[in-house]
């Protein structure tokens, strides 16, 4: 029985291999000048690629910290606004551009050359390498660590 499945498949494939092409008889098999396009072709669509990252063209709005509550901003480079209602703010890294909007309770920044702009808070802490903290109103209790931070009113 297995010898006669060997044969009938042995068969069936010279069958296959002695067939002519199953190409349409007005349409050409050959390549190069002489040969003609066929009259149909199949254009198969490919998925576009969508990235889920926002655009760093558009311009987040403010965001909130709720009173009591410690708001951080940590890393490099970062470019940030808060609207800061009676908490606290934390700033950490390199880089890294801060505008606070409203009266925070405590403002701290440590890390290097990073540039924080508040409207008012209580008490005002820079440490680290060239940070600099401005802010618009009121007498907040300032320290400083490091070399080269400043604190001012502006």
């Amino acid at each position: 029985m297995v010898f006669f499945a060997v044969i009938t498949a042995g068969v069936a494939g010279l069958i296959f291999y002695a067939a002519k092409p199953t190409a349409p008889h007005n349409v050409p098999t050959g390549s190069g000048p002489s040969a003609t396009r066929p009259a149909r072709s199949t254009v198969v669509k490919l998925p576009t690629r969508t990235s889920a990252t926002p655009s760093t063209t558009a311009t987040p709005g403010p965001t909130y910290a709720p009173p009591g509550s410690t708001f951080s901003v940590s890393g490099t480079h970062k470019q940030i606004t808060v609207n800061c209602d009676d908490c606290s703010v934390s700033v950490s890294g390199v880089s890294n551009t801060v505008d606070i909007v409203g009266n925070c309770d405590t403002l701290t920044v440590s890390g290097v050359e990073n540039t924080v702009t508040v409207e008012a808070a209580r008490t005002i802490g820079a440490s680290g390498f060239d940070n600099k903290v401005t802010y618009h109103s009121g007498e907040p209790e300032v320290s400083k660590s490091g070399d080269n931070n400043t604190v001012e009113q502006g």
